[in-house]
């Protein structure tokens, strides 16, 4: 007797939305995609913090209820327009003297941008060499040269060791040596002997010998001696009715030494400042490229 064979029972079909991870399409489980597929379709919500917009993150994070950070601000607008300020150039030797040629310009010449240029090793190559040398006087015209290339109006050379490179000067702007102004300024002040301080002997003896050509030049009787004094000394007037600062650097105790002497104390840098105001001319007002620097 032969028993009938059961009935197989059906083959399992797949149920629908269970893909083995191996076959499953973005679409087939939507919200669980891989990141590195997805798309903003996709996954609108999850979009990586990188590159989605401030807009978006912060819609998003009121939807979960938290708080996303901002997103980066936008930057500021820049004003490129070139300064109508007339660049003034302060060609220095030594740290010192760039302080004192920066106030001077604040207090006589307010409208000027100041331009500063140093070469700190003019003062102790010129002292090593014995004063000024033809080549130290052609490295002082490369730095006005470069400074007229860079857009100065005026150039001042707060050392007055440099003094005799801005009179043969030919640039087409006005260069001043760091003390003429102050010379005219003495001998304009009726003084019958002016006492020329300075704390090394170069620098001593070059302002001696150009304050006593601009007297001659002038037909001024007003007689010119010198002494080197350390920073800080006070020194004797020895019979002198008016002083004069052969260096930027001593320009800061001014009115001190006048206070103190009892006598009329000539700087350079304000007295240049006012000069190169004067020479250069054609300066912007109040309201043209901006409020004048004060500082």
């Amino acid at each position: 007797m032969n028993t009938p064979t059961p009935p197989r029972p059906p083959a399992a079909h797949t149920r629908p939305g269970v893909a083995s991870a191996h076959s499953q399409t973005p679409y087939a489980q939507p919200g669980t995609t891989c990141a590195h597929n997805e798309t903003p379709s996709a996954q609108s919500d999850m979009t990586s913090a990188h590159s989605e917009a401030p807009s978006v993150r912060l819609r998003a994070a009121a939807a979960r209820g938290g708080t996303a950070a901002p997103g980066p601000r936008p930057a500021a607008p820049r004003n490129d327009a070139p300064s109508t300020r007339p660049r003034i150039a302060l060609i220095s030797a030594t740290p010192a003297a760039i302080g004192p040629a920066v106030d001077g310009l604040a207090d006589a010449f307010p409208e000027a941008e100041p331009w500063n240029l140093l070469d700190d090793a003019l003062l102790t190559d010129a002292a090593a060499q014995g004063g000024l040398t033809p080549a130290l006087a052609d490295r002082m015209r490369r730095l006005i040269t470069h400074a007229v290339e860079g857009g100065a109006r005026g150039v001042l050379l707060t050392c007055s060791l440099y003094g005799p490179v801005a009179a043969r000067a030919d640039v087409g702007v006005p260069v001043l040596a760091a003390d003429s102004a102050a010379f005219a300024a003495a001998l304009a002040g009726g003084h019958r002997r002016v006492l020329v301080l300075a704390t090394f002997t170069a620098a001593l003896d070059d302002c001696l010998e150009r304050f006593r050509a601009a007297a001659r030049a002038a037909h001024s009787p007003t007689e010119a001696v010198g002494r080197v004094i350390a920073p800080g000394d006070r020194p004797d007037p020895a019979g002198a009715d008016a002083i004069l600062l052969a260096q930027y650097s001593l320009a800061p105790r001014a009115d001190e030494l006048s206070a103190a002497l009892g006598l009329p104390v000539h700087a350079g840098p304000r007295t240049a400042a006012r000069a190169l105001r004067a020479a250069v001319g054609d300066i912007p007002t109040a309201g043209e490229g901006g409020a004048a620097c004060s500082e």
